[in-house]
């Protein structure tokens, strides 16, 4: 439920502009992108909504979440959500990991297509560090970030938010309850 709310405020997002052009001059090649840092929304999520130009068909949002595994152990989970099938994942192509940039530095993650519940033909992705090494360095990168935190893969480039982070994972702590319903008997 959590994932889907989020998936909603996400994709309802996007500013609203004026039918002219003056929105080219707001964007960085093109592109809207509306950022909620850490414990704005939610206490344990952050996430950018991107949209190129006025085309919502080219919208995708990619959350972070705090949340626990099935073991009860604290992870951070990544989620891509589009409503446009050509960004969707497709779960008999997808590979188990993804390697992404992180700062420069290559981390594998382990990677879900999942299919939700309440929309037929819908599918996200989601993912966390592979290794605890890895993990240890996404965390440690969003902990010491003075603001961001670059993330590149061959879908995307985007700096994420960092601010709040490090209080977010405190924070959660302990949370044993809330744990990421998306990887539900995959973990």
């Amino acid at each position: 439920m959590h994932i889907k709310m989020l998936l909603v405020a996400a994709l309802c997002s996007a500013p609203v502009l004026a039918d002219d052009n003056s929105w080219k001059e707001l964007t960085t090649n093109g592109w809207l992108t509306t950022t909620t840092q850490w414990e704005q929304d939610d206490p344990q999520s952050a996430h950018i909504s991107r949209m190129r130009g006025l085309d919502f068909a080219t919208q995708y949002t990619i959350s972070a979440t705090i949340a626990h595994s099935e073991s009860g152990k604290q992870k951070l989970y990544f989620n891509f959500f589009s409503l446009n099938s050509e960004y969707m994942c497709k779960p008999s192509t997808e590979a188990s990991t993804i390697v992404a940039q992180v700062n420069g530095s290559t981390v594998r993650f382990k990677h879900w297509c999942i299919h939700d519940a309440t929309y037929k033909d819908f599918y996200f992705s989601s993912m966390t560090a592979k290794s605890a090494k890895e993990a240890k360095f996404v965390l440690n990168a969003l902990r010491h970030a003075p603001a961001t935190v670059n993330f590149k893969n061959d879908r995307f480039e985007l700096d994420f938010p960092a601010i709040g982070f490090a209080q977010a994972w405190q924070a959660s702590k302990g949370n044993t309850n809330a744990w990421n319903p998306s990887v539900q008997d995959v973990l």
